[in-house]
């Protein structure tokens, strides 16, 4: 009755840890969708697609998929900051190298090339580096490996992420002083 598109668009807001009812409300804006009730998006959700997987496991799928993607980005911003600070390196050393020293005393240049190639030695060490990314990635790695803990976070995922989503709120209210 209702496209691929339609269910996609489901799929997608149920990713962002929607509830049936809140996403059959959103689809309801859609020409043609404006009958769509929760239990049919439910059922859409719990029925398994040609591999055998449900909105539940695609979701978890889809997750990993982005966090590999958000390490990727991370990776390539650690790079370009790296770039950057060769190339302001470079500066300090063409100034000391010359009579144009833009620093009020070689000294003071000197030290700016030696905390840019402290700072930029930390980055390059992955081994110095988890960021707290890394750690939460690795905690939920490691409670996907345990078989229970997988199926719980599972059934419970909505109730999850909708009370972090309630958390994150509250901690950015608390933080802009609101």
């Amino acid at each position: 009755m209702y496209s691929d598109i339609v269910k996609s668009e489901a799929f997608v807001l149920f990713c962002q840890g929607l509830s049936y009812r809140k996403i059959a409300e959103i689809l309801q804006a859609n020409p043609g969708c404006e009958k769509i009730t929760h239990t049919t998006i439910k059922k859409w959700a719990e029925t398994p697609d040609m591999q055998g997987k449900t909105w539940i496991d695609r979701r978890s799928t889809v997750m990993m998929q982005l966090q590999k993607i958000e390490e990727a980005s991370v990776a390539r911003q650690h790079k370009d900051v790296i770039l950057r600070t060769e190339e302001i390196k470079d500066k300090i050393l063409a100034e000391l190298e010359s009579d144009s020293l833009q620093f009020k005393t070689k000294a003071e240049a000197v030290y700016a090339f030696l905390a840019i190639e402290k700072w930029q030695k930390n980055i390059k060490d992955e081994s110095k580096r988890i960021t707290i990314e890394d750690q939460v990635s690795m905690l939920f790695d490691a409670m996907q490996e345990i078989p229970e803990v997988a199926q719980a976070i599972q059934r419970h995922w909505e109730d999850i992420y909708t009370r972090f989503q309630a958390k994150a709120k509250l901690m950015l209210k608390d933080k802009n002083g609101r």
